[in-house]
């Protein structure tokens, strides 16, 4: 096997993730049309942890990509294809930090490093790019861009909580299970 960043147990690995990520885009639960409940996040958190922030971009990217054309739920808008592969790129980056530069590796250390990635995913995906996405898509256009912010943030910030706490314990518990040792190994 290679040592590139193509390997064949990674591509195996990111075929699987799509095809999770996939589902889990279209069995989103839509509560209006530009807020619902999906574990998008979870997936690409997993995502780029385990394989980097190149796959991690291209299971977001392409989960959210196919997964609406499956399920479609209002117009096709680009942006939240871009804005899911992003928190991948996030994730991959943050865990790089992670692994290279944290000493002494800990629950607490991990679990404050799944925080701030999830601020930032937040506040550049969710608040920022979705947002940007759902008013152009949604929006009469009699609302300020910053009123149409504040009312999806608190439902958004929630969805956000359960997704970090989500992920957090997925990622523990495969590490602890040592199911896939490479690629799951925190430490």
């Amino acid at each position: 096997m290679s040592k590139g960043i193509f390997t064949t147990e990674k591509i195996a690995t990111s075929g699987m993730l799509i095809a999770l990520s996939i589902v889990v885009n279209v069995f989103g639960i839509p509560i209006t049309p530009s807020n619902q409940i999906t574990f998008v996040h979870t997936i690409s958190a997993i995502s780029g942890i385990t394989l980097g922030p190149i796959f991690g971009f291209i299971i977001g990217f392409l989960g959210s990509c196919i997964g609406f054309f499956i399920n479609p739920n209002g117009a096709y808008n680009m942006l939240f294809d871009i804005s899911a592969g992003l928190s991948g790129v996030i994730f991959g980056l943050a865990f790089t930090v992670y692994r290279k530069f944290i000493k002494n590796k800990s629950v607490i250390k991990l679990t404050v490093t799944f925080i701030i990635a999830f601020i930032v995913v937040t506040t550049v995906c969710t608040a920022g790019i979705n947002t940007v996405a759902c008013y152009r898509l949604y929006s009469s256009k009699t609302n300020s861009f910053f009123v149409y912010l504040f009312a999806r943030l608190p439902f958004q910030l929630l969805v956000s909580l359960i997704n970090c706490i989500l992920s957090i314990t997925i990622i523990l518990t495969l590490n602890k299970v040592r199911l896939f040792n490479k690629l799951f190994s925190i430490e």
